[in-house]
């Protein structure tokens, strides 16, 4: 099965400030987190996530840094998993089945 059999909505976000007030506005089953955005990164957005909107939607950080205090920094926020870019899409597949 591919993603596009997969009957899902998709919203993306220019930045951590986007993504926040479109959580704030609906409601979605699961964030992919890039964490190098302009503005707010995905981290300070993660701990506004945790705090004020969602403490439960999985959230996956995608980064190109593959550095394990990268990873540890991810989790340390309430991130659920990390996938290091160029993301393959089996093991996003693999992370987003998890969920679902």
């Amino acid at each position: 099965q591919s993603f596009r059999d997969a009957e899902c909505n998709i919203k993306f976000a220019c930045d951590g400030e986007e993504v926040i007030e479109e959580m704030k506005k609906n409601k979605y089953d699961l964030v992919l987190m890039d964490l190098r955005m302009p503005g707010m990164d995905g981290i300070e957005a993660t701990i506004v996530i945790r705090k004020d909107i969602d403490k439960n939607i999985p959230i996956l950080a995608l980064t190109a840094h593959a550095m394990d205090f990268v990873e540890d920094q991810c989790k340390g926020v309430g991130m659920n998993g990390y996938l290091s870019k160029p993301v393959d899409i089996d093991k996003l597949k693999r992370a987003i089945q998890e969920y679902f």
